[in-house]
């Protein structure tokens, strides 16, 4: 989560879609003049600068009540969650701020998830194969990501950053925004080397997988009009 309150912009922190590199791509625009001089584009940057300022908010601190100790930071948070954390500063920041997020084609998405929980959880992960992966979390009906910028069935952001042209949108954010003299080779390549290099996604498939994943995110899909092969209005057929 980022809010800016100088360039009015909430950014839903999404999950496999770039969502990192944005995040330390657009974080300056939240904090101060004088963190700005010590700021680097950098993956630890969103870690260090997690916290709230005049100028906006980076992410959330959890403290404990007692001990005032920081138990956590963290810099997902659900849309319904940033919507109450705003909403306690401002009652208008949620309706008059330009929200954004990043999403991606979800037969695409789940590949890149597959690989990322190969990494970050390897116990868990060691009997799963590509399959089962999407048979539990078609089994369970757990859409995963949703969270970050649904709140129910509605789409809250006022603009969705397409992973597939990631660039160009997020060009496109900084000018709705107002943000002068940005430099997009300041957004870095995070976490990208989680998949095997060149895999095309659509190799993980089979027909019944390909099912799963298109019920799951059937609104995704109607509504930004993926396609298992990401062809503008093809329908997909198993």
């Amino acid at each position: 989560m980022l809010v800016s309150h100088k360039y009015k912009f909430i950014f839903l922190k999404s999950i496999k879609t770039a969502s990192t590199s944005a995040f330390v791509f657009f974080a300056p625009y939240c904090l101060p003049e004088e963190s700005l001089k010590n700021y680097k584009f950098e993956f630890q940057s969103q870690e260090d600068y997690v916290g709230v300022y005049n100028e906006g908010i980076i992410g959330k601190i959890f403290v404990d009540p007692e001990t005032k100790e920081i138990l956590f930071k963290k810099k997902h948070i659900i849309a319904e969650n940033v919507k109450k954390i705003v909403d306690e500063i401002d009652g208008e920041i949620w309706k008059k701020y330009f929200k954004f997020t990043i999403i991606r084609n979800p037969w695409d998405l789940m590949v890149s998830l597959y690989f990322q929980r190969l990494l970050d959880y390897p116990d868990q992960m060691k009997n799963l194969n590509f399959y089962k992966f999407i048979k539990l979390l078609y089994d369970k009906k757990e859409v995963e990501g949703h969270l970050f910028y649904k709140i129910g069935e509605n789409y809250p952001c006022d603009y969705h950053i397409r992973y597939e042209r990631l660039m160009k949108d997020v060009r496109y954010v900084c000018e709705k925004c107002n943000i002068e003299n940005f430099n997009l080779d300041n957004f870095k390549n995070f976490r990208s080397d989680v998949k095997p290099k060149n895999l095309d996604y659509r190799s993980m498939y089979n027909k019944e997988t390909g099912k799963m994943v298109e019920l799951l995110y059937a609104s995704d899909i109607e509504k930004f009009k993926y396609t298992f092969n990401n062809s503008k209005f093809n329908h997909y057929f198993f």
